[in-house]
């Protein structure tokens, strides 16, 4: 996401016509939000909350984006990403009970 920042601000600017400022601050949030939950998930802090919220931050990221290959490509990356955190859970969880 960091190198793609310009990109990501441009596309959002352009498709909900918000302006640059607000543009930015939703890839800053999007950013802090999804690198915050990870170092949560790993650190076994909050764990369910730290998903929950990467959850949420996938969700509005769908709802954000209109139908297209920017979307696609979007879904596509945002359900991988869930993927490695529900399996990192899973394995701290694991870890923890035994």
């Amino acid at each position: 996401m960091w190198l793609q920042w310009t990109a990501q601000c441009n596309y959002m600017d352009a498709t909900w016509s918000c302006g640059r400022f607000i543009a930015s601050m939703f890839v800053f949030l999007n950013l802090v939000s999804q690198l915050t939950c990870c170092v949560m998930v790993l650190a076994r802090f909050r764990v369910g909350a730290a998903c929950g919220i990467l959850f949420a931050v996938i969700a509005i990221q769908v709802c954000m984006h209109n139908c297209d290959l920017f979307r696609v490509q979007t879904i596509y990356i945002n359900v991988h990403k869930t993927i490695l955190v529900a399996s990192v859970t899973w394995i701290c969880h694991y870890h923890v009970k035994q």
